[in-house]
């Protein structure tokens, strides 16, 4: 008791210098003090990766992007609902042309201001950034009007485009400072050749329990799963997006991503290019038969395009549909004998929910009268293959941003355009402006099913079991209640 006594008052005097000097190198301690530090227990421990970056527009690896959202806020944060709150940000206007935000009196950890000047800086970084640029692709560019007020240009109308400006907001002249400065939760710092994340004091209303995180280097082949078993590790994040879990001696919890796992068709195949024929395809698929059998209970079912989670959903989420008599009348009624032709299913065999979905949907087609062959390639040739290939019906799956933007998975799953813009598409064009309600689109696309959604895919946040956590976990935040963990 008295070695943790000890260790929390340096903590407090290593806190006590960054407020009062700005610099992110933590005084060097005493040998009786690392000796207290190292047998703490209750020193929250996380993976990185020491040959990756940790500026966030240069970073590579999931590791050091799940550690930037304790170090740098966007201009909004986004709740478990994905529903956008001022963070930076003191609020925002959008409007159908584009958005206007107005900048909260924030400061930097290192005590600076944060200015327009910044927030453009980030933004045009984002842009060009692998990580961060798919959820600005609807917004082309931005600008400062004062060193408090930044507009942002839309392609496209989007009434929840708010939700896209969660990107983080790094200094832009940081001067001589090695690591990179934020206005988040924590900051970077270095003792020695050591790495650690400290409370960052100009943080309003942040008051964690754990001040002092521990950050650990790992080699891209050491397991964090294995490493969290042995005690090397207090936590870890896996995405799951390799398509297999191998459970561990630890608490584990699910987390619902905004990964849609879909069935999409091919362009070149007329075979489903009546609505009644898909209609009768997404009525005959059992998803919560495919969510516990194929994805191991590590997905959350769906009929509807957006996440089961979202705010803007409220209580308007239909009931699945799954009748192998409804769809055979479905397809009595269309123009389409199913046993008329093979159907060609294409997946990729090298993840394994994803193949073991396309065995399920083969069989579940198959019930309601169709004939399916299943092509299974490995990744590089099932990519190739959606380009060039001959198939009918391929599973897929895409990350939505979090205002749950359509627009790229109506391009990649829903080829049949005098269709579907007659239909779901335009309705839901119409719903980006405003002329029409949430319920008006999903009515319609439940008429059309351009593309047929089958779940979102979870990921999987572990802990050793002397930690203490609250469950309820955000994909965008792995540590949106950080505040509230402790270690027993």
């Amino acid at each position: 008791m008295k070695k943790l006594f000890c260790l929390l008052m340096s903590i407090t005097l290593v806190l006590a210098v960054f407020a009062s000097c700005g610099k992110k190198e933590i005084a060097p301690k005493s040998e009786d003090e690392a000796e207290e530090e190292e047998s703490a227990e209750n020193l929250l421990r996380l993976a990185y990766s020491k040959n990756d970056s940790l500026d966030p527009y240069e970073m590579e690896t999931e590791l050091n992007y799940q550690i930037s959202s304790l170090v740098f806020d966007g201009l909004f944060k986004l709740d478990k609902s994905y529903k956008p709150q001022p963070c930076i940000a003191q609020g925002g206007i959008v409007a159908e042309s584009g958005i206007t935000v107005t900048l909260n009196d924030v400061s930097f950890s290192d005590g600076s201001k944060v200015t327009a000047t910044d927030i453009i800086s980030s933004f045009n970084k984002a842009k060009e950034s692998d990580i961060y640029s798919p959820r600005l692709d609807n917004i082309e560019s931005a600008s400062a009007s004062s060193s408090t007020m930044v507009l942002f240009k839309l392609s496209s109308p989007d009434p929840y485009a708010l939700a896209c400006l969660d990107f983080p907001i790094v200094k832009f002249d940081r001067g001589e400072d090695e690591l990179p400065i934020g206005s988040g939760r924590y900051l970077y710092a270095k003792s020695y050749d050591n790495l650690y994340l400290v409370v960052n004091v100009n943080k309003t209303g942040f008051n964690p329990l754990m001040k002092t995180i521990a950050l650990e280097p790992v080699h891209e082949s050491e397991s964090v799963e294995s490493s969290l078993v042995i005690g090397g590790k207090s936590f870890s994040y896996n995405n799951l997006s390799s398509g297999e879990f191998s459970r561990i001696d630890a608490l584990s919890y699910e987390v619902v991503q905004n990964n849609l796992v879909f069935l999409g068709f091919n362009e070149d195949s007329e075979f489903f290019s009546d609505p009644l024929v898909r209609k009768g395809v997404s009525t005959s698929l059992d998803r919560d038969a495919i969510t516990t059998s194929a994805f191991q209970y590590h997905a959350v079912p769906t009929a509807l395009p957006f996440n089961p989670s979202w705010y803007a959903l409220e209580a308007k989420i239909s009931e699945l549909k799954f009748s192998e008599e409804d769809a055979k009348t479905y397809l009595k009624e269309s123009d389409v004998e199913p046993e008329s032709g093979e159907v060609v299913l294409l997946c990729n065999r090298e993840n394994e929910f994803k193949y073991q979905t396309a065995v399920q949907v083969k069989s579940m087609l198959e019930n309601v009268g169709f004939f399916v062959r299943l092509k299974d390639y490995n990744e590089e040739d099932y990519v190739n293959e959606l380009k060039y290939g001959t198939y009918d019906l391929f599973i897929g799956e895409i990350k939505l941003s979090a205002d749950m933007n359509l627009r790229n998975l109506y391009d990649i799953a829903a080829p049949y355009d005098e269709d579907v813009q007659g239909t779901s598409l335009s309705r839901y064009i119409e719903l980006l402006k405003g002329e029409c309600e949430i319920m008006d689109y999903i009515n319609s696309f439940n008429e059309d099913f351009p593309f047929i959604p089958l779940c979102f895919r979870d990921g999987i946040a572990s802990f050793t079991k002397s930690m203490q956590v609250k469950e309820g976990f955000n994909d965008v935040d792995v540590f949106y209640d950080i505040e509230s963990w402790s270690i027993k």
